[in-house]
Protein backbone atom coordinates (compact mmCIF):
# COMPACT_ATOMS: atom_id res chain seq x y z
CA UNK A 1 0.00 0.00 0.00
CA UNK A 2 1.28 3.58 -1.06
CA UNK A 3 1.16 6.53 0.58
CA UNK A 4 0.64 8.58 -2.75
CA UNK A 5 -2.81 10.76 -3.12
CA UNK A 6 -4.91 8.73 -5.34
CA UNK A 7 -6.13 11.31 -7.88
CA UNK A 8 -9.70 11.61 -7.72
CA UNK A 9 -11.47 11.72 -11.52
CA UNK A 10 -14.55 13.30 -12.28
CA UNK A 11 -16.28 11.73 -15.44
CA UNK A 12 -19.67 13.97 -16.12
CA UNK A 13 -21.86 12.96 -18.70
CA UNK A 14 -25.81 12.42 -19.30
CA UNK A 15 -25.36 9.10 -21.19
CA UNK A 16 -24.77 6.36 -18.31
CA UNK A 17 -23.70 3.69 -21.35
CA UNK A 18 -20.80 6.25 -21.56
CA UNK A 19 -19.70 7.11 -18.42
CA UNK A 20 -19.89 3.30 -17.56
CA UNK A 21 -17.42 2.26 -20.11
CA UNK A 22 -15.32 5.49 -19.38
CA UNK A 23 -14.82 4.81 -15.54
CA UNK A 24 -15.08 0.89 -15.91
CA UNK A 25 -11.85 1.55 -18.53
CA UNK A 26 -10.45 3.75 -15.93
CA UNK A 27 -10.84 1.60 -13.11
CA UNK A 28 -8.90 -0.85 -15.06
CA UNK A 29 -5.61 0.92 -15.64
CA UNK A 30 -5.48 1.78 -11.77
CA UNK A 31 -7.24 5.13 -11.83
CA UNK A 32 -9.93 3.52 -9.38
CA UNK A 33 -11.33 7.11 -7.55
CA UNK A 34 -13.58 7.61 -10.02
CA UNK A 35 -16.91 9.77 -9.15
CA UNK A 36 -19.71 9.92 -12.21
CA UNK A 37 -22.06 12.79 -12.39
CA UNK A 38 -25.18 13.50 -15.26
CA UNK A 39 -25.38 16.83 -15.58
CA UNK A 40 -22.83 19.94 -15.68
CA UNK A 41 -24.57 20.93 -12.21
CA UNK A 42 -24.11 17.53 -10.17
CA UNK A 43 -20.59 18.46 -11.05
CA UNK A 44 -20.16 21.97 -10.28
CA UNK A 45 -21.91 21.31 -6.31
CA UNK A 46 -19.05 18.49 -6.06
CA UNK A 47 -16.00 20.80 -6.80
CA UNK A 48 -15.54 20.95 -3.02
CA UNK A 49 -14.47 17.56 -3.37
CA UNK A 50 -11.67 18.66 -4.99
CA UNK A 51 -10.98 16.76 -8.35
CA UNK A 52 -7.54 16.46 -10.20
CA UNK A 53 -8.88 15.66 -13.46
CA UNK A 54 -12.66 16.24 -15.36
CA UNK A 55 -13.73 14.13 -18.40
CA UNK A 56 -16.26 16.40 -19.24
CA UNK A 57 -18.87 15.38 -21.89
CA UNK A 58 -20.38 18.76 -23.90
CA UNK A 59 -23.65 18.12 -25.13
CA UNK A 60 -26.10 18.10 -21.80
CA UNK A 61 -29.86 18.30 -20.62
CA UNK A 62 -29.08 21.74 -18.50
CA UNK A 63 -26.00 23.77 -18.87
CA UNK A 64 -24.05 22.21 -21.57
CA UNK A 65 -19.86 21.38 -20.97
CA UNK A 66 -18.39 24.55 -22.01
CA UNK A 67 -20.46 26.26 -19.39
CA UNK A 68 -19.80 23.69 -16.88
CA UNK A 69 -16.04 24.13 -18.06
CA UNK A 70 -16.28 28.08 -17.36
CA UNK A 71 -17.36 27.35 -13.99
CA UNK A 72 -15.16 24.70 -12.64
CA UNK A 73 -12.18 26.81 -13.73
CA UNK A 74 -13.91 30.05 -12.15
CA UNK A 75 -13.86 27.75 -9.22
CA UNK A 76 -9.94 26.79 -9.12
CA UNK A 77 -8.37 26.75 -12.24
CA UNK A 78 -5.71 23.91 -11.87
CA UNK A 79 -8.37 21.39 -11.95
CA UNK A 80 -7.57 19.64 -15.61
CA UNK A 81 -10.47 19.21 -17.52
CA UNK A 82 -10.83 16.93 -20.47
CA UNK A 83 -14.01 18.46 -22.94
CA UNK A 84 -15.64 15.00 -24.54
CA UNK A 85 -17.74 15.19 -27.66
CA UNK A 86 -19.15 13.96 -30.53
CA UNK A 87 -19.61 17.16 -32.27
CA UNK A 88 -17.73 18.33 -35.24
CA UNK A 89 -18.03 21.76 -34.81
CA UNK A 90 -14.53 23.72 -34.62
CA UNK A 91 -16.19 26.19 -32.46
CA UNK A 92 -17.12 23.73 -30.07
CA UNK A 93 -13.02 22.47 -29.90
CA UNK A 94 -11.83 26.10 -29.86
CA UNK A 95 -14.11 27.22 -27.24
CA UNK A 96 -13.37 24.23 -25.15
CA UNK A 97 -9.56 25.25 -25.19
CA UNK A 98 -9.77 28.82 -25.02
CA UNK A 99 -11.94 28.62 -21.71
CA UNK A 100 -9.22 26.15 -19.53
CA UNK A 101 -9.30 22.31 -21.37
CA UNK A 102 -6.47 20.61 -21.28
CA UNK A 103 -7.53 18.98 -24.53
CA UNK A 104 -10.35 17.80 -26.77
CA UNK A 105 -11.37 13.96 -27.54
CA UNK A 106 -13.61 13.55 -29.82
CA UNK A 107 -15.87 10.63 -29.30
CA UNK A 108 -15.31 8.04 -31.64
CA UNK A 109 -13.53 4.60 -31.43
CA UNK A 110 -10.45 5.38 -30.26
CA UNK A 111 -11.62 8.06 -27.78
CA UNK A 112 -10.91 5.90 -24.56
CA UNK A 113 -7.07 5.35 -25.99
CA UNK A 114 -6.88 9.18 -26.43
CA UNK A 115 -8.19 9.65 -22.85
CA UNK A 116 -6.16 6.92 -20.89
CA UNK A 117 -3.02 8.56 -22.86
CA UNK A 118 -4.24 11.97 -21.99
CA UNK A 119 -4.82 10.86 -17.95
CA UNK A 120 -1.61 9.52 -17.88
CA UNK A 121 0.72 12.15 -19.09
CA UNK A 122 -1.93 14.57 -17.10
CA UNK A 123 -1.42 12.66 -13.46
CA UNK A 124 2.47 11.74 -13.97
Amino acid sequence: MTDEKRPLIFIVDDDPMYHKLISHNLRAENFDNVMVFDSGEDCINNLDKKPDVIILDYEMKGINGIQTLKKIKEYNKDIKVILCSSQEEMDVVFDSLKFGASNYVRKNEFAYNKIKFLMKNILN
